[in-house]
């Protein structure tokens, strides 16, 4: 497991190799993927929150990538409530773009919150 320190140094590195981005969509953390409808907790939401502070202060932009596709039923209003509440809650951490996979069709789109 990577753990915070290394992915803000990741973060940090990325900009001395000419990267402009960070996709967050980590493995192990399974709200972004699995259990996409799970809201993070206060500690998780600090973690992220130091991840997206260490991209601003080194000029990358940090993008959240959620990976509902495994099983949200799209026509669904409960899942694209649970979608916009867990955007909604990344975005109060800063966060202000967002990559959403959509596994299933194995096509992906850029969803910028306004």
């Amino acid at each position: 497991r990577v753990d915070r320190r290394q992915r803000q140094m990741c973060i940090r590195d990325s900009k001395k190799y000419g990267h402009a981005l960070y996709i967050y969509a980590p493995k192990d953390d399974y709200k972004h993927r699995a259990s996409w409808r799970e809201l993070y907790t206060v500690e998780e939401g600090e973690h992220l929150q130091g991840l997206i502070s260490a991209a601003k202060s080194t000029g990358i932009d940090f993008y959240y990538a959620l990976s509902p596709g495994l099983d949200m039923t799209y026509s669904s209003l409960k899942d694209t409530a649970a979608l916009k509440r867990k955007l909604d809650q990344v975005s109060q951490f800063g966060c202000g773009e967002f990559l959403c996979k959509i596994e299933k069709k194995n096509h992906r789109s850029i969803i910028r919150k306004e």
